[in-house]
């Protein structure tokens, strides 16, 4: 089983008593790596001087692998469980939402610190797009354990909102912001952890850079955009929005107190990779956001601040978006591993030790990830199927731009299997092949490694099946 798997690892590598951080934890909606300088895409990224700086500053992961729409990963990461546990397996509302008996980071830590640390304030800020009105409804981030959110809870502006015209929900309670949601974004991040005296955990989710494409304000960008509809050329606005995303994020750390920063780590992550309609050559829109292709699952991820040994390195460790439950845990200083008996099953290794030595080897030797859609209307789907017609009708657009690729996949640090949940399994050697263009299972036969590899990661598949 995994779960022991996982508490033995986090206690394993948990040393001396982490001292009480504070944790700022970025989600960028749709951003992939071949989207950011720091991962050395073979495409042009926009400029994002301050996602540069992070990496500079901290640890970038290079196989970190997220779900391939982005509920799903918000799902695993704030509960620590893959979504054949949680039960999101798809982007609202072509599933579930998140049930309220889930535990959340939140709600794990106000059980797991010890009795003598300082209790943390909890806020959460932007897009959360884990709920419907059967979990909470707009009370949803509250009842999950944060003390304060402010942000929109679906999964996308849609026509009539935008990123200027939108409902924003304060602790349950709506009302429509004229500004722009980046931006609002930041104010009230920033105006929660200026109301600390003690630690805290901050969750600023970005809407951007998912659609609707658009021009940011002109002083939060560099681009030249056409004048042309964003959507009928929407590389240069895409580009634009992530480098407001960027300018932002800037504007929220140096807003942080020199004491603050210098007690506050941070994270970023993308939720998925970019969505099909920016993806440029050599990278294909066909293995993008909504697949299980390295395009879909392989995100940004990076861990810079306080805590940090060593600055400035990549590690090519194993990890999976559900970490991040644990890491934030125990840069919180709190103990996972004596309340695991009140959680339910987890798939949750922390990130710490990585931060604190570099030449650590990877703590996982198999990552998984899902994309499932049960309990809706929409019926049966190929395993590979455009987003139009009827589903983007449906969904809003919430995943427009994307290939919907439904089953699961599992990798080592050589192999990948995908399995659909139609169609024949896939097996590549991601060191020689990383954008996944042979399939060995397409060849006469298997090498000893490959055929190893295979019945191994099938196995941790089978599991999810279970």
């Amino acid at each position: 089983m995994w779960t022991p798997l996982a508490l033995t690892l986090l206690t394993a590598v948990q040393g001396a008593a982490t001292p009480q951080r504070n944790v700022l934890l970025v989600v960028a909606d749709d951003l992939g790596t071949d989207k950011l300088a720091a991962y050395e895409p073979l495409s042009t990224p926009p400029p994002t001087p301050t996602i540069d700086a992070l990496a500079a500053q901290g640890v970038r992961f290079t196989n970190a692998w997220s779900c391939p729409l982005c509920s799903p990963t918000r799902a695993s990461l704030m509960t620590g469980r893959l979504p054949s546990d949680h039960g999101v397996g798809a982007a609202l509302p072509l599933g579930p939402g998140l049930p309220l008996a889930e535990v959340t980071i939140p709600e794990a830590l106000a059980r797991a610190l010890p009795p003598a640390a300082t209790p943390y304030a909890t806020g959460a800020f932007g897009k959360w797009h884990l709920s419907e009105q059967g979990d909470g409804g707009q009370h949803a981030p509250n009842l999950q354990g944060f003390e304060h959110f402010a942000g929109s809870l679906p999964g996308a502006f849609v026509a009539p909102q935008d990123y200027e015209h939108w409902i924003r929900v304060e602790n349950g309670q709506p009302g429509l912001s004229t500004a722009y949601a980046t931006s609002v974004n930041v104010d009230d991040a920033l105006e929660f952890i200026g109301a600390q005296d003690g630690p805290w955990f901050c969750y600023l989710a970005f809407n951007a850079p998912h659609t609707p494409f658009h021009a940011p304000p002109a002083e939060l960008h560099s681009q030249s955009l056409p004048p042309v509809e964003p959507a009928s050329q929407p590389v240069p606005f895409y580009d634009a929005m992530v480098e407001a995303l960027d300018k932002e994020l800037g504007r929220l750390l140096a807003g942080l107190p020199p004491a603050v920063a210098a007690n506050t780590t941070v994270i970023l992550i993308g939720d998925n990779g970019s969505t099909g309609a920016v993806v440029l050559p050599p990278y294909e829109p066909s293995k993008a956001k909504g697949t299980l292709y390295q395009g879909g699952v392989r995100v940004p991820l990076i861990v810079s601040g306080a805590g940090i040994v060593a600055p400035g390195r990549a590690h090519p460790g194993l990890v999976q978006a559900s970490d991040l439950f644990a890491t934030v845990l125990e840069l919180c200083g709190a103990d996972l591993a004596g309340i695991a008996a009140e959680l339910p099953p987890l798939d949750t290794v922390s990130l710490v030790p990585y931060l604190q030595a570099p030449l650590l080897p990877s703590l996982r030797s198999i990552v998984r990830t899902e994309l499932r859609i049960t309990g809706t209307d929409f019926g049966p789907m190929p395993a590979q199927a455009p987003s139009g017609g009827l589903l983007a009708g449906q969904t809003g657009g919430l995943i427009a731009g994307a290939q919907l690729m439904l089953g699961s996949a599992a990798r080592n640090q050589t192999f990948k299997l995908i399995r659909p949940e139609s169609g024949p399994e896939q097996l590549y050697n991601l060191l020689l092949d990383p954008r996944e263009q042979l399939d060995l299972l397409k060849l006469p036969s298997l090498s000893p490694q490959a055929r190893l590899a295979y019945r191994q990661l099938s196995a941790a598949l089978d599991q999810l099946e279970d």
